[in-house]
């Protein structure tokens, strides 16, 4: 009688990853008396540690999920940002609604589990709207091809600043270990006491409005102790809109500059300085809440200063 036999890699009794169709025969005196076909499938052997991450990107945080802006207006790219693996996903993933839509690629990276190390691996990955991080099929954990052991674990986005876990955690190819920086209970690190997210409600979330990408969200040109100036990321939309090539007549400050663009920081598919009937939001007063009104700095400056917390 026709079955179906799954048998793990270490069962495979010789059989190659994937389907194969078997036939008994059982013959009696020269002649076949019976015919049995089953099939056997041997699925691929896990290779390297399975980490699922989750994070919240502030700039698409709506108070309960985060908006997929970028995916609804077809500005995602198929193809990761980060010049990282090359990885790339398709059109069908990008076509899932609801909780499990992409918000935007992140980049992911183990460290070694001493301060100060290297990182070991990384991926480029994509982020639902309820936190979840996954692989590039949409659905699947991230895999790293790296043995057993601690590492620490950081999400970074291209203009969210990124975080990172306080300490190292196991992580294996035998489970799924989950590491959810949505919540606020999760140790992240942290200099001197300084928060690495933002709090939003009951959960954490990535800074927003690192708009030049140079681990800091600035408003306003901050001069520093040490002598160093943060450059303002408002100068960053700023230039990104008013010089645009597609700002024609040249410096329209009400242009809307479509697409996926680093500082658009509320992540919603349109850098502008201004906004307009038809796009009531604009990227200035979006960082101008993020850094002006941060509850954790106490002080509702324009010299207020995020920086992302990395060893």
């Amino acid at each position: 009688n026709p079955g179906t036999v799954n048998a793990g890699a270490d069962a495979s009794g010789g059989f190659p990853v994937g389907t194969t169709t078997v036939t008994f025969t059982v013959s009696e005196g020269g002649l076949a008396v019976d015919v049995c076909d089953f099939t056997v499938t041997v699925d691929a052997p896990v290779l390297g540690v399975q980490v699922s991450p989750r994070a919240i990107l502030q700039g698409a945080y709506d108070g309960t999920l985060m908006r997929d802006d970028l995916r609804a207006k077809a500005v995602l790219p198929f193809t990761e940002p980060y010049n990282n693996n090359g990885e790339t996903t398709t059109a069908a993933v990008f076509a899932v609604t609801g909780n499990d839509a992409i918000v935007d690629w992140v980049d992911v990276e183990l460290l070694g589990p001493t301060p100060g190390a290297p990182v070991v691996a990384s991926q480029s990955a994509l982020l639902q709207r309820d936190g979840d991080i996954v692989s590039v099929d949409g659905v699947s954990p991230l895999t790293f091809s790296v043995p057993d052991g601690s590492y620490f674990v950081r999400v970074d986005h291209r203009n969210h600043l990124g975080v990172m876990l306080q300490l190292p955690v196991q992580l294996t190819s035998s489970a799924t270990t989950i590491v959810d920086f949505t919540d606020p209970n999760t140790n992240t690190y942290a200099v001197q006491g300084v928060e690495a997210q933002q709090t939003l409600g009951s959960v954490t979330a990535m800074y927003a409005g690192d708009a030049n990408g140079d681990g800091f969200v600035a408003y306003s040109a901050v001069p520093l102790s040490s002598g160093f100036v943060v450059p303002s990321d408002y100068g960053a939309i700023f230039n990104a809109t008013v010089f645009a090539p597609g700002n024609v007549p040249a410096f329209d400050f009400f242009y809307q500059r479509p697409g996926y663009n680093r500082e658009d920081v509320n992540l919603d598919g349109v850098t502008n300085l201004a906004s307009t009937p038809t796009n009531p939001s604009n990227d200035p007063q979006s960082l101008f809440n993020y850094v002006v009104f941060d509850p954790m700095t106490f002080t509702f400056s324009y010299f207020n200063v995020d920086q992302e917390q990395r060893l």
